[in-house]
Order: structure tokens, then C-alpha cells, then sequence
């Protein structure tokens, strides 16, 4: 998940990762910051539900769910983000 984004950083991240630019680019988001923000965690808290509105930005969630932001070396922030959506998907931590 990306912490703390802003312009910048988004940019970066864009010009970083590739796949993150070409599934932004399908989601019609890479210019929009806002909702770009709105889909970054969702996947994490309800799995996107009443958030993603297509199956593109359902695939931008769940990426932006998996990766690691570059200013950010909290394994333990990640690992609880984890640890949340699994339970909220019923999936027990023994599980992961």
C-alpha cells in the first residue's frame, strides 16, 4: 500500500513501476490523485466493496494492496493490512 500520497510521490511511483502505471492507465486514474487515494486500502478494509466501481480499478486496488511504498520500510504496517483484510474476509492469520 502506498503511505502518504501526494502528487509527487504518485508520480514516482508511477515512473517506478510499470504494471502500476499500465493498470492506473486502464482505470482511468493516472491523473486523478483523489480517487487514486479512495482505492489505495479499500482493498484492505472490505476487499474494495462499494468503493471499486469496474474491474479495472478492482485490479488497481488489489496491486496497490500488494505493494510496498518506497519511503515506507514498515513490514509490520504491511503485515497488519494483511492481518486486517484476511479477517475481514473470514481467512484465519493461521492461513496466510
Amino acid at each position: 500500500m502506498l503511505h502518504n500520497l501526494t502528487e509527487k510521490s504518485w508520480r514516482r511511483a508511477l515512473e517506478r513501476d510499470q504494471k502500476l502505471k499500465e493498470l492506473a492507465i486502464k482505470a482511468g486514474v493516472q491523473n486523478n490523485l483523489k480517487r487514486v487515494k479512495e482505492l489505495n486500502g479499500c482493498f484492505a478494509s472490505n476487499c474494495g466493496k462499494d468503493v471499486v466501481k469496474s474491474k479495472e480499478e478492482s485490479e488497481l486496488a488489489k496491486y496497490l494492496f500488494c505493494i510496498e511504498d518506497e519511503s515506507s520500510d514498515s513490514f509490520q504496517d504491511a503485515l497488519q493490512g494483511r492481518i486486517l483484510a484476511a479477517r475481514a474476509t473470514g481467512i484465519g492469520i493461521d492461513d496466510l
